[in-house]
C-alpha cells in the first residue's frame, strides 16, 4: 500500500507540474462573502488595472497580472464599493462586502439565494471545523455534536440523535452524492475528513424538499477544490493516525486536484507488542481525491473518489457485553469504494443545470464464534445514484426541480445462532439465515420547490413537495413542506417551518423480513427567532414539535410492523461569536422531551418467543432511549501571540434513561433478572472538557499540537453490567483523561 501511495505522489508531481507557462507573472486569488451572513456572493465582477473576472459559485476569483502593485475593485449594486491597494507578493484575500443602507430594499438582487428559508440550518466553515476538532481521531461530525439539538450516545461514536430522532434518521450528502452509511467502525468515526471539507450545511429540522429520505437531520458537505495556482499540502503525524494531503493545479486557473490518505498507526505498535497474536486492534485507512475542470464560464466538472478499509479481531468477554451468552471471538473486514461525477452547467443568467452520478461498492465480512452465539455474514452492496436538478432564478423566485434514482443490488449470505432466556429459566435457541443474490431495490424521487420573495425585505416563503417511491415494498409518499420568514427589523428574523418527512425501511433487516412495512413518517413544526448583533454575534432561539407515526417496531409474529409512534418537543438556543482575528466560538443549550409508544404487539409466547426480548410496554408511553433532557456546550477558540492557538470545548448533558434490575429469581439453576419499570432511571450526568494547544514549530511550515481529552477526568458512565446473580452492578465508563500530541508539516 505504501509503495502504491509513493508511486501516486510521484505521478502527481510529474503529470501535474505547477510551473505551466503563462503570459502573466503574478496571480491574485481570493473570495467574496456577505459581511453579515458570511455566504459567498456569486457571479459578481472583480477587477484590477489589467484584468477582470467574476466570482464562481463559491464566491472565489482568480486574477492574472503583470503588475507588482494594483488596486482591486469590487462594485456590486446594493453593496458598498470595495477598494484595496495590493502589493506583491500577493497573498490570498478575503473580501466581506457590506450592504448600503439606501439599497436594503433591493438586496434581493444579490442575496436572493441567501434569503432562502431552509429551516433549522447551521453553516460551518472549514475554519470552525478544524478549530473545534479535538478528538483522538479527526472527524468533522465531532464538531456537529456540539451544536444545539444534537445528542451523542457516548465518547466512542459519531452517531447523532437529532431532536429526538434515531441515528439512521439523518442522511448525509458529499458533493451532491447521497452517502447513506458514512461510518467507520460501526459509527465510531465517519469518512468526512476535515482536511477535505470546505463547509458543512447542517439541518436539524424543517429542511426543504430537495432532501429526501431524512426524518430528523441532513449533513450537506462540500469538499474543497484544489488550489488552481500553487501545489501545496501537509503531512500530519499523531499518536493515533498518520495523514498525507496534497493539492495543486493540473492546468493553472483551469483544472485542479486534491488527494489524501490517512491511516491509523497506533494499532501497528499495539499489535507489534501484543502477546495475544489473535488480536488485531481496530484499524482503518481511507483515501480521497477530487479533480475539478472549469471547461469554460458555463461548464464545470467534478470527479470525486473515496475509498476506505477497516477491520478488527478481538475476544469478547462478559465484561464487554454484560451478558454471558455473548462471549467469544469476533472479527470483521469492510471495504468501500465510491467514485462520483458532477457536471454543473450555467445555461444563462437565470437558468442552470446540475447532473450527478455516483457508484458505491461495499464488501463486508463479519464473524463471531462463541459457546452460545454464532454469526457468519458475507455481503456486497452495489449502489447507483443518479440525480439531475434544474434551477431557475428570477427577481422574486428561486425555483428548483430535481429527479433522482437510487438503485441498490444486495448480495447477502448470513447465518445467526443465539439463545434467549425464557421467564421460566429455560433457554430458547434461535437460528436465522438470509441469502440473497443481487436483490434489487430502487428508490425514485421527484421534487420541486420555490423560494419566494413575497414582500421585499419583509416576507419570504419556501414552498415545496417531494414524491418518493420504493419498489421493494410497493410504497410511495407525497410530502409537502413549507416555510415562512418575516423580517421584524433589519437584524431580526422570525421563522416558521413545517412539513411531512418520511424514510423507507432500508436500515436493518425490516426490508427483508416484512415487505408490508411502510415508510416511517414525522411532521415537523418549528418556530424560530434569529437576531444578528453588530454583525459579530448571532443569536438563534427555536422551539419545535415532532409528531412521529408509522414507526417501525419489532413484533413476534410479523417481525416488524408500523405500530410505533413518538412525540418529541424541545427548545434550542444558539449564541455564536463570528470568526475573527482574536477569538470566536459559540454557546448552545437544548431541552428535549421525547417519548415512545407501541400501539399493539403480538404475544411473544404465542409465537415461541421470549417476553424478555420485547421489554417495551404496550400502549403506554416511555422515554426515548437516547433522550438527554438537557444539553449544554461551549466552544471557544483563541488566537494567542506568536501564532499560538488555543481551542476549548466543554459539553454537559443529563443522563440517558435505562431500565433498572431490581433483583433475580433462581429458577432451574438459572438467575432470571427481574426488571423495574421500563426506562425509569437515568445514568449519571455527562461532562467533558477538551483543550487543544497549537504552537508553531521550527518555521512557519511546522505546527505542533497537544490535546487533553476529558481534562477534568470526569467518570462518564456509558452503561451498567451486572454480576451473574444480578446482585451487583458495575459502571462501564467512557474515555478517561488522555493526552494526545502530534505535529503537522505544511508544504
Amino acid at each position: 500500500m505504501y509503495k502504491l501511495f509513493l508511486l501516486l505522489l510521484i505521478l502527481l508531481f510529474y503529470l501535474f507540474p505547477s510551473n505551466i507557462e503563462c503570459s502573466f507573472k503574478y496571480v491574485i486569488v481570493g473570495n467574496v462573502t456577505d459581511s453579515v451572513t458570511e455566504e459567498p456572493i456569486v457571479n459578481i465582477p472583480v477587477q484590477i488595472e489589467d484584468a477582470k473576472t467574476t466570482t464562481d459559485e463559491h464566491g472565489k476569483f482568480i486574477l492574472n497580472t503583470s503588475l507588482k502593485k494594483v488596486q482591486l475593485v469590487v462594485a456590486v449594486p446594493g453593496y458598498k464599493i470595495y477598494r484595496q491597494l495590493l502589493k506583491y507578493p500577493y497573498k490570498p484575500i478575503k473580501i466581506k462586502l457590506e450592504l448600503m443602507t439606501e439599497y436594503i430594499m433591493d438586496r434581493i438582487y444579490v442575496r436572493d439565494k441567501i434569503e432562502k428559508n431552509e429551516g433549522s440550518k447551521q453553516k460551518l466553515q472549514v475554519e470552525q471545523v478544524n478549530k473545534t476538532t479535538t478528538h483522538i481521531f479527526s472527524d468533522s461530525v465531532k464538531t456537529l455534536q456540539l451544536l444545539p439539538g444534537v445528542v451523542t450516545g457516548n465518547d466512542f461514536t459519531s452517531l447523532m440523535y437529532i431532536r429526538g430522532g434515531d441515528a439512521y434518521e439523518t442522511i448525509a450528502f458529499l458533493d451532491n452524492v447521497v452517502v447513506p452509511n458514512p461510518y467507520i467502525w460501526g459509527g465510531t468515526l465517519t469518512i468526512f475528513n476535515p482536511a477535505f471539507i470546505e463547509n458543512i450545511n447542517f439541518y436539524s429540522g424543517g429542511f426543504p424538499a430537495k432532501f429526501p429520505e431524512a426524518l430528523s437531520g441532513v449533513l450537506d458537505i462540500k469538499n474543497i477544490e484544489g488550489d488552481y495556482v500553487n501545489r501545496k499540502g501537509f503531512t500530519e503525524f499523531s499518536i493515533a493516525t498518520v495523514e498525507v494531503f496534497i493539492q495543486g493545479p493540473i492546468e493553472k486557473n483551469i483544472a485542479s486536484y486534491i488527494f489524501g490518505i490517512r491511516r491509523t498507526q497506533y494499532d501497528l505498535l499495539l499489535n507489534l507488542f501484543s502477546k495475544n497474536k489473535n488480536i488485531v486492534y481496530p484499524f482503518f485507512y481511507d483515501t480521497q481525491g477530487k479533480i475539478v475542470w472549469k471547461k469554460d464560464d458555463k461548464n464545470k466538472f467534478y470527479f470525486n473518489f473515496v475509498s476506505s478499509y477497516e477491520g478488527m479481531d478481538f475476544e469478547v468477554t462478559s465484561e464487554d457485553t454484560g451478558d454471558e451468552r455473548f462471549t467469544g471471538y469476533f472479527n470483521y473486514r469492510n471495504f468501500r469504494i465510491m467514485p462520483s461525477f458532477n457536471w454543473e452547467k450555467k445555461i444563462n443568467d437565470t437558468l442552470s443545470n446540475g447532473f450527478t452520478f455516483a457508484y458505491t461498492d461495499t464488501k463486508s465480512n463479519y464473524n463471531f464464534n462463541g459457546p452460545d452465539t454464532e454469526l457468519r455474514q458475507n455481503s456486497e452492496q452495489n449502489e447507483f445514484f443518479v440525480k439531475n436538478k434544474i434551477e431557475y432564478i428570477s427577481t422574486n423566485h428561486v425555483i428548483e426541480q430535481g429527479l433522482g434514482i437510487y438503485k441498490i443490488y444486495i448480495d447477502l449470505d448470513s447465518y445467526i445462532k443465539y439463545k434467549t432466556l425464557m421467564p421460566d429459566g429455560t433457554y430458547l435457541y434461535n437460528d436465522i439465515s438470509y441469502k440473497y443474490a443481487k436483490l434489487p431495490v430502487t428508490i425514485s424521487v421527484f421534487y420541486i420547490q420555490d423560494d419566494i420573495v413575497i414582500v421585499k425585505n419583509l416576507i419570504n416563503a419556501n414552498i415545496g413537495i417531494i414524491y418518493s417511491a420504493l419498489d421493494r415494498t410497493n410504497d410511495s409518499t407525497l410530502c409537502p413542506r413549507t416555510g415562512l420568514s418575516i423580517t421584524v427589523s433589519e437584524n431580526t428574523v422570525l421563522k416558521f417551518n413545517t412539513g411531512l418527512y418520511t424514510r423507507f425501511p432500508l436500515s436493518g433487516s425490516a426490508i427483508f423480513d416484512n415487505t408490508d412495512v411502510k415508510a416511517e413518517k414525522t411532521i415537523h413544526y418549528i418556530l424560530g427567532l434569529e437576531k444578528k448583533i453588530s454583525n459579530i454575534y448571532l443569536v438563534r432561539l427555536e422551539c419545535y414539535y415532532k409528531d412521529y407515526y408509522d414507526r417501525i417496531v419489532t413484533d413476534p409474529e410479523k417481525k416488524y410492523t408500523n405500530n410505533g409512534i413518538r412525540k418529541a418537543k424541545g427548545i434550542d438556543l444558539f449564541i455564536q461569536k463570528k470568526i475573527s482575528e482574536k477569538w470566536d466560538g459559540w454557546v448552545s443549550y437544548s431541552y428535549l422531551d421525547a417519548n415512545d409508544k407501541i400501539l399493539s404487539r403480538s404475544d411473544p409466547l404465542l409465537y415461541g418467543k421470549s417476553p424478555l426480548d420485547y421489554p417495551e410496554p404496550v400502549n403506554e408511553w416511555f422515554p426515548f432511549e437516547n433522550e438527554r433532557e438537557h444539553n449544554f456546550s461551549v466552544v471557544l477558540n483563541y488566537n494567542l501571540k506568536n501564532k499560538w492557538k488555543l481551542a476549548t470545548t466543554f459539553r454537559y448533558s443529563t443522563g440517558t434513561p435505562y431500565t433498572p434490575v431490581s433483583g433475580a429469581l433462581l429458577i432451574n439453576n438459572v438467575y432470571v433478572p427481574q426488571y423495574g419499570k421500563y426506562m425509569s432511571e437515568r445514568i449519571p450526568d455527562y461532562q467533558r472538557l477538551d483543550i487543544k494547544l497549537t504552537i508553531p514549530g521550527f518555521n512557519n511550515n511546522w505546527e505542533i499540537y497537544f490535546q487533553t481529552i476529558n481534562t477534568l477526568n470526569h467518570p462518564n458512565v456509558d452503561r451498567y453490567i451486572y454480576s451473574p446473580d444480578y446482585s451487583t452492578k458495575k459502571e462501564i465508563t467512557m474515555l478517561p483523561f488522555m493526552i494526545i500530541t502530534g505535529f503537522k508539516y505544511s508544504f
